[in-house]
């Protein structure tokens, strides 16, 4: 315990938390720059390399609510080879 009661935390945990903090709250490319250049980070690869990473239930959510906004996609939620369709689809006419 330190003078005042509370334990022990570094400096860097404090930095670590303040920017997991930002990472749930940045929506836009603009604030991750942001984010990034709070922590004095020369380019957003080291902010992205260091505290983006995902776990595998966060990755597993986000691709399942790709195109959800779609009103044309919405009817096929949930449905994971109707999903996957639309992505060949999608994949094999990009080039045309």
């Amino acid at each position: 315990m330190g003078k005042v009661g509370l334990p022990y935390h570094s400096p860097h945990k404090f930095r670590h938390g303040y920017t997991l903090y930002l990472n749930e709250r940045a929506v836009t490319i603009a604030d991750y720059k942001a984010e990034s250049m709070s922590l004095l980070h020369s380019s957003m690869n080291i902010t992205d390399g260091v505290y983006s990473l995902l776990g595998d239930k966060e990755i597993r959510d986000r691709i399942s609510a790709l195109g959800r906004d779609n009103p044309a996609s919405a009817q096929n939620q949930g449905d994971t080879f109707t999903l996957f369709q639309e992505f060949l689809t999608w994949y094999e006419n990009r080039n045309k």
